[in-house]
């Protein structure tokens, strides 16, 4: 399972992901949507923050390892990238939580189902 905000300059969207079986779909679908709401009420829990911070972190260096990913931040503050990783540092379990809830309504949310095409 995967999940991501695919933000714009004007409006975002949250996609949830996964692949599984056909069989599978209907719970593996409820269970998405379970986790989701559970995230949302409850925030992530310690281990769960320290893991993606760390990734966003550790990572940083590739998301501005060409000319193309640099012109992205196009209209930031000179200084963004310099303060970023700080910033990401910053965030608490808390602030997740917060704009989790302010962000999303999970009973409210658009499901798209595709494939059935494949081996079951």
């Amino acid at each position: 399972m995967y999940s991501y905000f695919s933000s714009r300059l004007h409006a975002s969207a949250f996609v949830l992901g996964l692949q599984t079986r056909l069989d599978q779909a209907a719970e593996a679908l409820a269970v998405s949507r379970q986790v989701l709401r559970d995230f949302v009420t409850h925030g992530p829990i310690e281990a769960e923050l320290n893991a993606a911070q760390g990734n966003l972190t550790g990572g940083f260096a590739l998301r501005i390892d060409a000319n193309r990913k640099l012109l992205t931040n196009d209209g930031l503050l000179l200084d963004y990238l310099d303060h970023w990783a700080g910033r990401v540092r910053r965030v608490s379990m808390v602030d997740i939580q917060t704009a989790f809830q302010r962000m999303l309504q999970p009973d409210r949310m658009v499901t798209v189902v595709g494939g059935g095409g494949g081996r079951q």
